[in-house]
């Protein structure tokens, strides 16, 4: 199972609930993933990892890797993101979060800004969308518009 970001999934704690079941739930956003191998809570929902320096996300991913990785930004994002993919192309079920829901029109509207979330749409068998209450529209222009603010405040 692969999990693209989503408040919703971390307030729930969704991907530490499914291994305690023996379920494997890997984070497919970058900063989201360096602090799941790490075993550590996100520092920040935009930036979740922002609370380790280079030099640390290199530990973490030695020790992950069972190899040296050097604590070049780019090598690091590379691994990350080479996982990510084979994470989702092998797996069965991808869960989502929602920006918006327009119940009229029965539309879902998802904003992203890594290409992941539409990979874990696309990739596997079946695409799970959580999202709370405080999501649902009445139509997908006023879903539009909480949309707007969302990308306004980075939420």
């Amino acid at each position: 199972m692969v999990k693209a970001k989503s408040n919703v999934t971390k307030e729930i704690d969704l991907a530490r609930e499914l291994e305690s079941r023996g379920i494997e739930a890997v984070e497919t956003d970058i900063g989201d993933r360096v602090v799941q191998i790490a075993g550590e809570k996100p520092s920040h929902p935009t930036g979740p990892a922002s609370h380790l320096s280079k030099e640390q996300i290199a530990e973490v991913l030695s020790a992950h890797f069972g190899r040296e990785i050097p604590a070049d930004p780019l090598i690091l994002t590379q691994i990350i993101r080479d996982e990510v993919a084979a994470k989702i192309e092998a797996a069965n079920i991808g869960i989502t979060g929602t920006n918006a829901i327009a119940a009229d029109e029965r539309a879902i509207l998802i904003l992203h800004n890594e290409g992941n979330v539409t990979e874990v749409m696309i990739r596997p068998q079946k695409h799970i969308i959580l999202a709370g209450i405080d999501k649902i529209y009445p139509d997908l222009e006023e879903a539009l518009n909480m949309a707007r603010l969302q990308t306004y405040y980075a939420n």
